[in-house]
C-alpha cells in the first residue's frame, strides 16, 4: 500500500513537471515573438 502511493506521488510529481516545463516554453515563445515585434 504504502509503496503505491509512493509510485503515484512521483507519477503525479513528473506530470507536474512536464506541465510547468511545457507553459514555461509556451511562455518563452511568447516573449521572443513579442521582443521580435518590438525589435522590428
Amino acid at each position: 500500500m504504502r509503496e503505491e502511493t509512493t509510485i503515484f506521488r512521483v507519477l503525479l510529481g513528473d506530470l507536474a513537471l512536464r506541465r510547468w516545463g511545457l507553459v514555461r516554453e509556451r511562455f518563452l515563445q511568447c516573449l521572443m515573438a513579442r521582443l521580435m515585434g518590438v525589435i522590428m
